[in-house]
């Protein structure tokens, strides 16, 4: 079976999901929004983490480097 690949920028997804939880929850504590909203924003950024950890984990231990291109980066000349 073949491994997707996982970059780790995945884990931006659920960085981003804490930190819009974190600024609903400032925006609840001064009463403009509910507060449970923003705990299900932190609940839901939980499982991502989880589900993305595990993709990590799964695709690197395949034997797949976490460090290496799969593919080659594009050059190009600064050159005037």
């Amino acid at each position: 079976m073949a491994s997707v690949r996982v970059p780790p920028t995945v884990f931006g997804i659920p960085f981003g999901l804490a930190g819009l939880a974190g600024s609903w929850g400032v925006a609840a504590g001064k009463g403009n929004a509910p507060t449970w909203v923003g705990d299900a924003l932190l609940a839901l950024a939980a499982v991502v983490w989880l589900a993305a950890t595990a993709g990590y984990v799964a695709y690197t231990a395949h034997g797949a480097s976490p460090m290496v291109e799969p593919w080659p980066s594009s050059r190009t000349s600064t050159r005037v």
